[in-house]
């Protein structure tokens, strides 16, 4: 499985929970699920895991639910139902709100709200259309949120739906994952997969500018630093193109089905593309301080400071405009900023006396802080693309 069996089994676990309300017997389909679920090999790779997961589960529970007939059993789903209604006593209004949707309609709102399963994965475990799910989920929350004070927010929604939903801890759950094989790949293997999914221009902007960088280390007259410069904001260009390659083209939803999650490949992505350029931006500073031209400080300007603006303004771009558009804009700024770099370089401009030592560094830490946080922003983004489709 891609997915982290550990989350899963709670995942797994809590619906069953909230199909059967008897924690034994839900963790005994749980079980039961996962021993099934490993031993079809075809489904494995398939990309539709969670799908076909929870399809067994649901069978499970069914069929567990046709065979409720023991008088025990019942007395301890009748205990159980007392438990859980405690902890519902707190959301009485949305816990009235749930009772007035149908059977189908809680599960959807349980799949979508509480495991936060995707638009395509919640509609195929039900066997309804996209179409039809949209809908059904439109009136859903139309209903939650009458019965809720109102309840806005889809997130706070998540909440209060999951602390709602909270079953007592499994007891056997890690005895039975310790037994369980090992069936998915190490990170290793993942970001080896990957690599073979980048372009190979990529590398080949990366030879360039190392070989812009060989050049540089033997111009004492400073020419081909210039150019050295100007060629980073195009590789950072390179950096947030392939990175985001899916966004653009509208290749998220293919992605979302595929065997690892969007925000996997993403990140999967830019950190192979990252550990590239941080290899070539190390290689720069010793050739650009071989001949004693440049010192530490102004090397890292040269180095750095046109790659972390050009990153931090594309990744910008790419989170806020969607579709090919973002990448004309990435373009336009990166072209700017490779303009600015010559001007700056050629006309003999001294930069560094704008500010101390010290204020440059800062600069360049705040700069790497941003780039930091807007990447981070759209692998946040990403988990909202893969629940909404």
């Amino acid at each position: 499985m891609h997915t982290d069996l550990d989350e899963q089994y709670d995942k797994i676990y809590r619906y069953c929970y909230m199909k059967l309300r008897h924690q034994q017997t839900a963790e005994d389909i749980t079980q039961e699920t996962f021993l099934r679920f490993l031993e079809n090999k075809t489904y494995k790779d398939m990309g539709k895991e969670i799908s076909y997961l929870y399809r067994i589960a649901r069978n499970l529970c069914i069929d567990q639910i046709r065979k409720q007939k023991n008088e025990a059993l019942s007395e301890e789903l009748s205990g159980c139902m007392e438990n859980i209604q405690e902890r519902m006593a707190v959301h009485m209004d949305l816990r009235k709100a749930i009772k007035s949707l149908d059977a189908q309609e809680q599960e959807l709102v349980f799949l979508r709200y509480v495991n936060e399963l995707s638009v395509g994965k919640t509609a195929e475990i039900l066997g309804i259309s996209r179409f039809a799910l949209y809908r059904k989920d439109r009136e859903c929350l139309k209903k939650l949120k009458k019965g809720n004070g109102g309840i806005r927010l889809k997130q706070k929604l998540k909440k209060e739906l999951q602390m709602l939903y909270q079953p007592p801890d499994p007891v056997r759950k890690q005895e039975f994952l310790q037994r369980m094989p090992e069936s998915r790949m190490s990170n290793m293997e993942f970001l080896r997969s990957q690599t073979g999914y980048i372009r190979k221009w990529n590398w080949l902007i990366s030879a360039a500018v190392l070989t812009g960088g060989i050049c540089a280390a033997f111009d004492k007259n400073r020419m081909y630093t210039g150019i050295l410069a100007a060629m980073l904001p195009v590789l950072a260009l390179s950096f947030v193109a392939e990175g985001s390659r899916s966004v653009r083209y509208g290749m998220e939803e293919l992605e979302m089905v595929s065997r690892f999650s969007l925000k996997a490949v993403l990140m999967a992505k830019f950190m192979i593309l990252g550990l590239g350029n941080m290899i070539v931006l190390a290689a720069l500073f010793p050739l650009l301080m071989w001949n004693g031209t440049y010192e530490f400080l102004s090397a890292a300007l040269v180095i750095l400071f046109p790659y972390l603006l050009s990153c931090y303004c594309n990744l910008t771009i790419v989170r806020k405009v969607r579709g090919k558009e973002s990448i004309y804009y990435c373009s336009a700024v990166s072209v700017l900023i490779c303009g600015a770099v010559l001007v700056v370089t050629y006309s003999k401009i001294n930069i560094y006396s704008l500010m101390k030592p010290l204020g440059w560094v800062l600069s360049l830490v705040i700069l790497a802080m941003l780039t930091f946080r807007e990447w981070k922003m759209i692998l946040l983004q990403s988990e909202e693309w893969a629940w909404s489709f």
